[in-house]
């Protein structure tokens, strides 16, 4: 069984193809608030945030040293489609995953915020959950961001220098009177792109000392991009890359059970 797990482990082209359609349904978005009346801009808000989660996703796997052979290659490409863009610092970004999976469960966890917040206590119901996480197209996710992004903060010289020169593209684009697109995009970033997160992490290990074990249907899958449903199956073997969790399920010799999301939100309306 590990023999064929082996053969997982490079990603495909699958992850070129979901970096070209990520940014073309951003651009399309940019083009309708461009074009349309003012609440297209909604719409456009909404996408985008989908979308810069979509992105980050994919960089998970750059994270992972998964997306290339070549890791110079990996990491610059990871960083600058992924995350500097958001202002993100990849190399932080991998020191806090990584350590999130070396701790998991414990109290050394950096991810341990997500269930010290009021906001993820139990029991929580479906529409409780959902409203919580559509209030942050309002921006109440905005301290959070800010407080949680501390922990991302550019701390290597690549980093610095690579958001640094996003910062001065923002700032042309600006000065260049385009500064509405700008506004969108890190509009979406603190607002849609979070609440796609917060729903996101509920799937993970919210309500379990370890991960729960989802299949998700097509809603599931809108707000769960690029197979992260198999979050389980990554906490076992982060080494197989987002492409291949499908196979992964498969050759995994483990009987816990997988569930629904919908069974997944029971338990946590259920839960005391």
């Amino acid at each position: 069984m590990k023999k064929s797990i082996s053969k997982l482990h490079q990603s495909g082209k699958s992850w070129y193809f979901w970096l070209v359609f990520n940014f073309a349904v951003i651009a399309c978005a940019f083009l309708l608030a461009a074009t349309g009346p003012w609440w297209t801009w909604i719409i456009a808000l909404v996408v985008i945030g989908r979308q810069q989660h979509a992105l980050a996703i994919l960089g998970h796997d750059a994270i992972h040293r998964l997306f290339h052979k070549n890791r110079t290659y990996n990491d610059w490409i990871g960083s600058i489609f992924c995350f500097w863009h958001c202002l993100i610092g990849f190399d932080s970004f991998r020191n806090f995953h990584f350590s999130h999976h070396r701790n998991l469960g414990h109290e050394e966890d950096p991810e341990r915020f997500t269930k010290s917040s009021k906001e993820f206590d139990l029991p929580k119901t479906r529409l409780e959950i959902l409203v919580r996480s559509l209030l942050g197209l309002v921006g109440y996710n905005i301290l959070q961001t800010l407080m949680f992004m501390k922990n991302l903060f550019p701390r290597t010289k690549r980093d610095i220098f690579g958001i640094s020169m996003f910062v001065i593209l923002h700032v042309a684009l600006v000065y260049f009177g385009y500064g509405w697109m700008v506004a969108l995009w890190f509009g979406a970033f603190f607002t849609s792109f979070w609440s796609f997160f917060k729903l996101r992490v509920w799937s993970e290990h919210i309500g379990t000392a370890d991960t729960h074990r989802l299949q998700a249907g097509l809603l599931g899958r809108f707000f769960m991009p690029h197979n992260t449903w198999y979050h389980y199956e990554h906490h076992a073997y982060p080494q197989v890359p987002l492409d291949k969790y499908k196979e992964l399920r498969q050759e995994m010799d483990d009987d816990r059970p997988v569930i629904t999301v919908k069974e997944c939100m029971d338990v946590f309306a259920n839960r005391a």
